[in-house]
């Protein structure tokens, strides 16, 4: 429980420390494309788009992270598809902590915007599906995730989690064997390696994510097609559970998918999901 405890406070701590060392925004900040996103009335945020280290400014998504990002995006697409691409997915992110408050109280949320090269939807989407409704996924009316949806969210979840840990393990295993066969580890040593990484993940496959609810609409009467969607998500580890809730604004405008999302505590999401539905990107 101590451990379970600690890091829910280190995690909690590093979010509130990043937010507050940062100067506080006004009406609009900025985008991932470098546009505004115009906030509603009452509504503040904190510019968490870099890190102050040792008196310095350093940017959590420089040029240098977005490259990393669409390199695996591209490996991944030619992988897994017959298409080929070769943009760049992700075009940028940003990334703010706002704050606002009504008749329920006071709302903390970390708000995200993103954008993503319509030209990878027009490769993996169909005309189609692009097409019914003016809707970016092709919807007609609201879409409610059922159980059986729910379900395989978690199963796909756990065996992509358990695939991911199993190869970081046995590649960390492999490292140490070669410094072992190459005379720079002791038999001794290489022992208590493979036990301690093997320890290390079984505490990581304790970490389990449930999704609650799942529900996306189109937005009709806009310019761009437009579809706005909200979650519920519980995030648990060694018998803890973190209730998580988020909303997202998805806007194609024809060059870019840009993406508004809000992560939060549940008890907040209704709040926020009135407040990303009425976020607008302006010139």
């Amino acid at each position: 429980m101590v451990m379970k405890k600690t890091l829910v406070s280190i995690v909690a701590a590093g979010l509130v420390s990043l937010a507050t060392s940062l100067p506080v925004g006004a009406a609009s900040v900025e985008s991932a494309t470098g546009t505004s996103i115009a906030l509603p009335t009452g509504i503040t945020a904190t510019d968490m788009n870099a890190l102050d280290v040792n008196g310095k400014k350093v940017a959590l998504f420089d040029a240098k992270t977005l490259a990393v990002v669409n390199t695996n995006v591209r490996k991944s697409l030619a992988k897994n598809s017959a298409n080929t691409y070769e943009g760049d997915a992700l075009k940028g992110i940003r990334l703010y902590q706002v704050q606002g408050t009504d008749t329920d109280g006071h709302h903390v949320g970390y708000l995200v915007s993103c954008a993503w090269d319509d030209q990878l939807a027009k490769t993996f989407v169909s005309p189609k599906d692009r097409q019914v409704a003016g809707s970016y996924w092709g919807l007609q009316e609201s879409v409610k995730a059922s159980p059986k949806d729910l379900k395989a969210f978690h199963e796909g979840f756990r065996q992509e989690q358990d695939k991911s840990i199993d190869n970081q393990t046995q590649s960390k295993i492999k490292t140490y064997e070669s410094y072992a066969k190459a005379g720079a580890m002791p038999p001794a040593r290489l022992a208590d390696m493979k036990d301690s990484i093997q320890r290390e993940a079984a505490l990581y496959k304790l970490l389990d994510a449930n999704l609650g609810s799942l529900i996306i609409s189109p937005v009709v009467g806009q310019t761009h097609p437009t579809t706005v969607g909200t979650w519920s998500l519980a995030l648990s580890y060694d018998g803890f559970s973190l209730p998580l809730g988020g909303s997202f604004k998805a806007i194609d405008d024809g060059t870019n998918l840009n993406v508004l999302g809000i992560l939060s505590i549940d008890a907040s999401r209704p709040y926020w999901h009135q407040v990303i539905r009425n976020l607008q990107i302006v010139k």
